[in-house]
């Protein structure tokens, strides 16, 4: 039950609500008043009854995101050809997408258009990333899981280069696979994956591992968010670098566990690539961590 406000006309008033992470029902009743608008986290909240969606915490992150190896893939909705660098010929002036690059603006264009115009080129080139949340066996509302989601609302809504395609990979009622950047779209619907996404009981982990490998050849790295690091979660992590994708592993552990971990697994040879987050800690993990 919210609260109750009467606000006389011409009048205003300020409403403070603290809800946690999820899809919730919200009413706003709102008598005669002919237009009446509220916002939270940036959804608009009418005069009618609607979901309220609440997306996860969202921390800065240190340059999470590296270059690959060189594995580059034709970007969305651009035609292949032969070239092998990051843009060949001009091909036409297009709108500006989520994800280019402002050195692509073409600025009379954009000056007569009154809205940014950029140069599309016969091919242009991204780099695919996969951000794998782990959610098997966790308990609904732990601080455990909720810091697993807020580290990954973090690495998706990072800044990345224009060049860069993300696929989200999480599992629920079924395996998902979400995409944004470098013209596949935004990276709103990612985070409103994750602020519905619940934990997995029915499937062994195994489940995700079998989702990211099948798209490995196509990735120059991923970064996993761990609930653990047993070795169901290390066999995701070496069945990825077995298909020579670069891995980063985020593992999240209960509040009063060691930032560090004794046995590497299949990253002892990249300790720099195995982060220990206790939850509560992940904001400051994470603006640290390379």
């Amino acid at each position: 039950v919210g609260p109750h406000v009467q606000v006389d006309p011409l009048g205003h008033a300020g409403v403070e609500v603290e809800v946690g992470r999820c899809q919730i029902e919200a009413t706003a009743n709102f008598g005669e008043l002919s237009t009446v608008t509220a916002v939270v986290d940036g959804l608009q909240l009418l005069r009618r009854r609607q979901a309220l969606l609440v997306l996860p915490p969202r921390h800065p992150v240190r340059a999470p995101w590296s270059p690959g190896p060189g594995r580059r893939q034709p970007a969305a909705g651009h035609s292949r050809a032969t070239g092998t660098g990051e843009a060949d010929a001009f091909a036409c002036l297009r709108d500006f997408r989520p994800g280019d690059s402002v050195r692509h603006i073409h600025w009379k264009s954009t000056a007569r258009a009154g809205r940014p115009i950029v140069r599309q080129h016969a091919e242009e080139h991204v780099q695919r990333h996969a951000l794998v949340l782990d959610t098997f066996g966790a308990v609904t509302g732990s601080a455990v899981f909720e810091e697993a989601v807020a580290v990954a609302a973090s690495l998706a809504a990072a800044p990345r280069g224009g060049g860069m395609v993300l696929d989200l990979m999480l599992l629920g009622p079924e395996a998902r696979r979400l995409t944004a950047g470098a013209g596949a779209g935004p990276v709103t619907p990612l985070l409103e994956a994750l602020a519905c996404v619940g934990p997995c009981r029915d499937r062994p982990v195994s489940v995700l591992g079998d989702l990211a490998v099948h798209h490995a050849p196509a990735l120059e790295g991923a970064v996993c968010v761990l609930l653990a690091w047993d070795e169901a979660r290390q066999a995701v992590v070496r069945r990825l670098r077995a298909h020579g994708v670069p891995v980063h592993a985020y593992v999240v552990r209960p509040p009063d566990a060691a930032t560090t971990l004794d046995d590497r697994g299949p990253l002892a040879d990249r300790p720099d690539r195995l982060v220990a987050v206790p939850a509560g800690r992940g904001a400051a993990i994470l603006a640290g961590t390379p």
